[in-house]
C-alpha cells in the first residue's frame, strides 16, 4: 500500500511538471476528442450573453408577428398518448389547463384542444380518461383495445386535431404556466416545422441516479440543444414535450413506427427542409428512472436509435449527391455518431492504453483526466444555470464527481454496447417499447 501511495504522489508531481507537448501526448483523448465540445458550449453562452445586452442578434423564439391574428396563432391541439398512465394523467391534464394561453379570458372559451389516447393499457387508464372527459377536462378521448405503440397512438390522435399547431407531450410531464406560450411562439415564422421544449428532472432528489440525470439534462438538453440550434444541427425535438406544425407533420406522413420515434420525425422534418427550433424558456418537468438498472434499460433503447435512425434510415443524407443533402443534415448525423459511438469507444481504448503503457502511473493519469472532466462539467453546469437564470445548479456541484464517473464509465459503456449490439443483432426489433407484432411487420417491411 505504501508503494502505491508513493507512486500516486510522485505521479501527481510528475503531471504538474509536464510541458505542453507531454501533456498532449498523455491526454490526447481529452484534448482532441472532448475539449472542443466544451469550448463550443462556452462560446455559445458568450454569444447568448452578447445577444442579451444587444451586441449580437440570433433568432428570437419569442418574437411576435403583428400581421398574424393572435387567436389563430395561439390556438393549438395537445396530444397525450399513454400506456398504463392512470396515475400520471390527472396531474398532466391539470398542468395543461393552467397554461396561460389555454383559455380566452375575454370571450370565455378554451383555445387549446386536448386529445388523449389510451394505448391498450392494462390498468384503469381508460377509466381515468373517461372520467376526465366527463369533467370537461379532455375534449377527445380515444382508446385502443390492442397496444400499438406511441407512434400509432399519436397518429390516431392527430386525425382528431383541429388546429395547425400540435403539441405532443408525455403523460408524466408537467409544465411551467407560460411553457405553451413560449413553445408555440416560434410558429410565427412560416419556415418553422417543429419546436422543442426544455425538459428538467422533476424527481431529482430521489436517488443518486436521478441526480445524475438532473445534471445531465441541464448540460445536454438545456445547454446542449441551445448550441445545436445555433449551429443549425438540432437533431431531436423531444416527443415528451414538442410542438409541430400540422402541415409539416402531414408533409412527412406523421410518425413512423420506431423505438426513437421523436428522433426519426425530427430527421424527416430536417430532410424535408423545415426549420427546427429549441425554446429553452418553455420548461417541462418529467420523472426519470430512479435506479441504475432502470436507467440502463432506458438508455439501451435510446442509444440503439443512433444506428436504427441516424445511420441506417437516414444514411443517404451523408451522400453529397443525394437530393436532400445539406451539410447541416450530414453534420447532425456525424455529431450524433461521433459523440455516441466514436468517443465512447475510444475512451475505453484510451483507458487500456494508459494501463498497458504506464502501469500504476496510468491510474494517476486517469485520475487527472477525471479531475479535468469534473472541472469542465462544473463549467458547463454553471453556464447552463446562468443561461436559465437558475441558482439551483450550485447545489448540484457536490454531485459532479459521481456524475463524471458514472457518465464516463457506465453510460459510455452502455452507448457503445447499444450501438454494436444494434449494428450486429438489430435488437431494437425485440424491444418491448413497441409491441412485438407491430415491430415484426415493420421488420418484414
Amino acid at each position: 500500500m505504501q508503494d502505491i501511495i508513493a507512486t500516486v504522489v510522485s505521479g501527481v508531481q510528475l503531471v504538474f511538471a509536464l510541458d505542453a507537448r507531454d501533456l498532449i501526448r498523455l491526454f490526447w483523448f481529452m484534448i482532441v476528442l472532448e475539449l472542443p465540445r466544451y469550448l463550443i458550449g462556452a462560446l455559445v453562452f458568450f454569444g447568448f450573453s452578447l445577444r442579451r445586452i444587444g451586441l449580437l442578434h440570433f433568432y428570437d423564439a419569442s418574437a411576435e408577428d403583428p400581421g398574424q391574428p393572435a387567436l389563430e396563432r395561439r390556438s393549438f391541439s395537445v396530444i397525450i398518448a399513454g400506456h398504463n398512465e392512470a396515475l400520471a394523467l390527472p396531474s398532466c391534464i391539470r398542468s395543461i389547463l393552467e397554461q396561460s394561453v389555454m383559455h380566452d379570458t375575454v370571450q370565455g372559451f378554451r383555445r387549446g384542444q386536448i386529445v388523449v389516447v389510451d394505448d391498450g393499457s392494462s390498468d384503469n387508464t381508460a377509466d381515468a380518461i373517461a372520467d376526465l372527459q366527463r369533467q370537461g377536462l379532455v375534449d377527445i378521448a380515444l382508446s385502443l383495445k390492442l397496444r400499438g405503440g406511441k407512434s400509432a397512438a399519436t397518429n390516431l390522435a392527430l386525425a382528431h386535431c383541429h388546429h395547425d399547431v400540435v403539441i405532443v407531450v408525455d403523460a408524466d410531464t408537467t409544465f411551467d404556466r407560460d411553457a405553451f406560450e413560449r413553445l408555440i411562439a416560434p410558429f410565427d415564422d412560416p419556415r418553422v416545422g417543429a419546436v422543442g421544449g426544455n425538459l428538467f428532472v422533476r424527481n431529482a432528489g430521489h436517488s443518486l441516479t436521478t441526480m445524475f440525470q438532473d445534471i445531465e439534462y441541464r448540460i445536454s438538453i438545456s445547454l446542449g440543444r441551445r448550441v445545436s440550434e445555433m449551429l443549425d444541427i438540432l437533431g431531436i425535438v423531444s416527443g415528451a414535450f414538442g410542438a409541430f406544425r400540422r402541415s409539416a407533420l402531414d408533409s412527412v406522413g406523421g410518425f413512423d413506427v420506431e423505438i426513437g420515434e421523436d428522433a426519426d420525425l425530427t430527421m424527416k422534418l430536417r430532410s424535408a427542409g423545415w426549420k427546427l427550433v429549441f425554446e429553452p424558456r418553455a420548461r417541462a418537468g418529467t420523472d426519470v428512472p430512479e435506479t441504475p438498472i432502470a436507467l440502463i434499460r432506458q438508455r439501451l433503447r435510446w442509444d440503439r436509435s443512433v444506428i436504427t435512425i441516424w445511420l441506417r434510415k437516414y444514411k443517404q443524407l451523408l451522400n453529397p449527391f443525394h437530393e436532400n443533402f445539406r451539410i447541416t443534415n450530414a453534420l447532425v448525423i456525424w455529431d450524433v455518431f461521433f459523440m455516441q459511438v466514436v468517443v465512447a469507444g475510444f475512451f475505453f481504448v484510451y483507458l487500456g492504453w494508459l494501463i498497458v503503457t504506464f502501469g500504476w502511473f496510468g491510474f494517476v493519469l486517469l485520475f487527472a483526466t477525471l479531475a479535468v472532466y469534473t472541472v469542465m462539467a462544473a463549467m458547463m453546469l454553471l453556464i447552463a444555470g446562468l443561461a436559465d437564470n437558475d441558482r439551483d445548479v450550485l447545489r448540484r456541484f457536490l454531485y459532479l464527481p459521481y456524475y463524471v464517473v458514472f457518465a464516463c464509465f457506465v453510460m459510455r459503456a452502455v452507448r457503445f454496447y447499444a450501438a454494436v449490439d444494434e449494428w450486429v443483432f438489430r435488437n431494437s426489433y425485440q424491444d418491448s417499447y413497441v409491441p412485438r407484432r407491430v415491430m415484426r411487420q415493420v421488420e418484414d417491411y
